[in-house]
């Protein structure tokens, strides 16, 4: 295997009235990674996308 494709989903840590509540109804939120074996050692970071 030389690809990895990864999602990570967000959670609602502290669940009560407002907006921690309201972040059930958001649906496919949170993070994706995708790591590619290469013949060089170390991580290499090629692209961020999306809010920072």
């Amino acid at each position: 295997m030389n690809y990895l494709k990864i999602f990570a989903p967000a959670t609602v840590a502290n669940v009560s009235c407002g907006f921690d509540s309201l972040g059930f109804a958001v649906d496919a939120v949170g993070d994706e990674m995708t790591f590619t074996k290469t013949a060089e050692k170390g991580v290499k970071i090629t692209n961020i996308t999306g809010q920072i």
